[in-house]
This record gives C-alpha cells, structure tokens and sequence, in this order.
C-alpha cells in the first residue's frame, strides 16, 4: 500500500465552514428550550450520512460541539427547538425519524466553543 500523505496539524481545530449556519442557529436559541438530537458523530460526513438517510431530517441542523478537555469536535444533528420537554419527544415519534432523545437545549450551547 502506498504510504499515507501526512498534513501538518492546524494550530486550531476550526469546525467545517458547513457547521455555521448551524452554530447562529444554535446560539440564538433559548436556552430553556430543548432539541431533538438525532445523533452524534466524529466526523462532519458521517452526520451528513445519517442526514441523507432520513429524509425527514432534511432541515435538522447540524453543529460543531466540543466535549471538555477535547480539541476535537464532534458532531450533533438536531432539530427543534421545542419549549416543552414532551414536545420533543411527540417529535421524536414522528414516522421517518430516526432513534432520537431530547436534550436541553442549554447543555448544547456550552459545548459551542472550543475548551481553551
């Protein structure tokens, strides 16, 4: 096998420019609200992945969050936001959806910034 190409690591890990839109999105939301997550993933393609395999998520947003202590992003697919707990999960029911859970809507806003 031909030897793999080695890139120079980037002085920060920036999120793909695709995550922004997401980022505001996520940022003016009310914290007290809540999302439907409809998974997680390390790399921005496999989320687009499980974007593509569901077509009834088609405007869920996707977001660069940061788990403390980990330069890397992860990446989280949700949609909402709902003012109420249970309006999260009546969504979650919604034929096409995938296996989802509520979150607060907070909890995803902290991890936004990269841990310094």
């Amino acid at each position: 096998p031909a030897p793999m190409a080695v890139t120079p690591p980037a002085p920060a890990i920036e999120p793909p420019e695709a995550t922004a839109p997401g980022q505001a999105w996520l940022k003016q939301l009310d914290p007290s609200s809540f999302l439907l997550q409809h998974g997680t993933a390390s790399s921005y393609e496999k989320v687009l992945d499980i974007q593509r395999k569901h077509p009834a998520l088609k405007d869920a947003q996707i977001i660069a969050a940061y788990r403390p202590g980990e330069k890397l992003a992860h990446f989280v697919i949700v949609s909402g936001p709902f003012s109420e707990l249970n309006q999260g999960y009546e969504a979650s029911k919604r034929p096409g959806i995938p296996r989802s859970w509520v979150r607060p809507t907070r909890g995803l806003q902290e991890l936004l910034k990269s841990p310094t």
